[in-house]
């Protein structure tokens, strides 16, 4: 069974990011500044940085960690022009804190892909409407849903680039998904849920 060490957000919008180890191997899943600190701990031991989509507080810490640590950047190319731009990233707007761009390489990834480090394969599963190139990360029983799917919830469609029908979609593909298992969810922000609960008592299950 894989070990998963959620890193306490510290963050002004406290955006949770989570790391795996892959068998000494480590995956970092986004990369807001909270996270930082234990990513570059790792220094070469680290080998990805997955992103569930482009937003500021879930790439804020990513130019630093990626720098120091030499891990490749995984990201929807949907989504891949907010990394190098402020604007695009809502950093501009909200401008809550100094905001460091990241204009290095990365990979591309899509929906079904599955990606291998160390011992460990993880799934990307494409999840649009938060973002055109929201996704979320299925490794073992855990889904890393970013902010497509919340304890009660769903993320928010109004930000460009969102789009509420795409949501309706993602949500009714999440559900046909989630019936060969119960997976833990590891969301974006707040705590964490279940795939059980969520399709019984989320009211954008219905």
């Amino acid at each position: 069974m894989i070990k998963i060490t959620p890193i306490i957000p510290s963050d002004p919008i406290q955006s949770n990011s989570y790391l795996i180890d892959c068998g000494g191997e480590y995956v970092l899943i986004d990369a807001p500044m909270s996270a930082v600190k234990t990513a570059v701990s790792l220094k070469n031991k680290l080998k990805a940085v997955l992103l569930t989509h482009g937003h500021f507080d879930h790439i804020g810490g990513l130019n630093e960690i990626a720098v120091q640590t030499g891990a490749t950047v995984y990201i929807h190319e949907a989504d891949a022009k907010m990394l190098s731009d402020p604007n695009e990233s809502l950093a501009a707007a909200m401008n809550l804190f100094k905001f460091e761009t990241y204009n290095g390489e990365y990979k591309a990834i899509k929906d079904r892909e599955v990606l291998t480090f160390g011992d460990t394969e993880i799934l990307v599963r494409s999840n649009p409407g938060h973002t055109r190139g929201s996704l979320s990360f299925v490794c073992e029983d855990n889904f890393f849903s970013g902010d497509f799917l919340f304890s009660g919830g769903i993320g928010r469609t109004d930000f460009p680039g969102g789009d509420y029908r795409d949501m309706l979609n993602s949500i009714n593909e999440f559900k046909n998904f989630a019936t060969d298992k119960n997976y833990r969810i590891n969301p974006g922000h707040d705590s964490a849920t279940d795939s059980e609960t969520e399709i019984k008592y989320n009211p954008y299950f219905r």
